[in-house]
């Protein structure tokens, strides 16, 4: 039996502002307009009222959206079609645990290559051929599983790394 490893590369879409002040959710709109993309946050966490001066010519749409969001907390990273804009992980003051699992469905049979996401970050792990995974996260983070055809789960991280 083989493991199947590939490599995924993103191409993120350029975006530009001229010297603009803009409120966060204005900003938002404009890049899904320039890109494409949809923005997934929670508004009753993030301040999209504040004010933001932009001048950027064809910069990386994440590196425009992290600046955005810089002094805020928050952070966005690309899943798919969408910019994901979720806390920001302050990773020196906490402490990784290893969490391991296994993925079922609702029958109780394994589900073969979820991916199980730290959320707001790009750490993730698929899942083996009997739905088993191991990924090392800080205490109190949020994992993302999904698998085409399920139901996205979120499950917090207690600390210990127990879920």
């Amino acid at each position: 039996m083989g493991i199947l490893a590939c490599c995924l590369t993103v191409f993120a879409q350029p975006v530009s502002f001229n010297g603009e002040n803009l409120t966060i959710g204005q900003a938002f709109a404009r890049i899904e307009a320039q890109t494409g993309y949809r923005f997934a946050y929670n508004s009753a966490g993030l301040d999209t009222s504040r004010e933001v001066y932009l001048d950027y010519r064809n910069a990386d749409v994440i590196v425009v959206v992290n600046d955005i969001l810089s002094g805020t907390g928050y952070r966005g990273v690309i899943d798919g079609d969408y910019i994901i804009i979720s806390p920001a992980v302050q990773q020196d003051d906490e402490r990784a645990a290893a969490v391991t699992g296994t993925v079922r469905d609702v029958n109780g049979q394994p589900v073969i290559g979820a991916a199980v996401i730290q959320s707001g970050t790009s750490n993730g792990v698929m899942t083996d051929d009997q739905g088993r995974f191991s990924i090392e996260v800080p205490d109190n983070s949020v994992l993302e599983v999904s698998s085409l055809g399920y139901r996205t789960v979120s499950l917090s991280v207690s600390p210990g790394g127990r879920l």
